[in-house]
């Protein structure tokens, strides 16, 4: 069925099929890749608010 869709469409169900896959054998359905762009991603945030004001309080919430 591969023909029916573009590019783009086949990567979005193949990206839910595979977390529902992951999901479904117990698994995390996030990669140690995206854990690791999440954290670098945060850590740059702080970085630049430490930078620019460094005597800020810094208060972040979680999503897990």
């Amino acid at each position: 069925m591969n023909y029916f869709f573009t590019e783009k469409q086949t990567m979005v169900i193949s990206d839910q099929v595979n977390s529902l896959i992951l999901e479904l054998s117990g698994l995390s359905n996030e990669s140690i890749l995206e854990k690791i762009m999440k954290q670098e991603n945060l850590s740059s945030i702080i970085y630049r608010i430490i930078k620019h004001c460094p005597n800020e309080k810094i208060n972040i919430k979680l999503q897990y």
